[in-house]
């Protein structure tokens, strides 16, 4: 199950009004583009630092962190390094971590939430 999904449901689950759950859900496909990095192999933790960050500056209320294969280990230092350095305690985001195991070994989604 993707992140946005699971994400939904956890709205939906925790009691959130339909209507809520709808302009979440509306947010997230709206803003997609913007709000979402897919990390490739190339991309280096320091961008994908920066991502985090400037998505922060800008109040997001949502933001994700996609990666595949090889790009999870850029993601995990990432993550590593942006706990390490306060990021989520500084900005108030909390993070979701989805890895499997299926299709494109490994997969790892990161929803950060404000």
């Amino acid at each position: 199950m993707s992140v946005t999904i699971r994400y939904v449901f956890e709205l939906k689950g925790q009691g959130y009004p339909m209507s809520y759950i709808e302009e979440a859900f509306d947010s997230i496909v709206t803003d997609w583009e913007g709000a979402s990095k897919f990390v490739k192999n190339e991309t280096m933790v320091d961008g994908i630092i920066d991502f985090c960050k400037k998505q922060a500056e800008k109040a997001a209320p949502t933001f994700f962190l996609l990666g595949m294969r090889q790009a999870t280990v850029n993601v995990k230092q990432a993550l590593e390094k942006l706990e390490e350095g306060g990021f989520f305690e500084e900005t108030g985001y909390q993070k979701k971590v989805t890895i499997s195991e299926e299709g494109n070994h490994p997969r790892m989604e990161v929803i950060f939430i404000k």
